[in-house]
């Protein structure tokens, strides 16, 4: 399934849609940080959108056990 993750880089507002394979907020931004280098653990994250399920985050994606890249 897809999922769509509006965050902020350096100020700037962007979203990224990735697939995934389980529907679980921690777990997305997880594998965000993986794909995406740009992705460190003080990224600013708000919202992430799987399927019919938005999450609402807003905070850091070291709250989802997000090391240093």
């Amino acid at each position: 399934m897809k999922a769509t993750i509006k965050f902020e880089v350096n100020g700037k507002k962007t979203q990224k849609t990735i697939e995934v394979t389980k529907n679980e907020p921690n777990s997305i931004i997880r594998e965000l940080a993986k794909i995406d280098k740009r992705i460190y653990k003080h990224t600013y994250i708000t919202t992430i959108k799987c399927g019919r399920t938005e999450y609402q985050w807003f905070g850091k994606a070291s709250e989802a056990g997000v090391g240093e890249y």
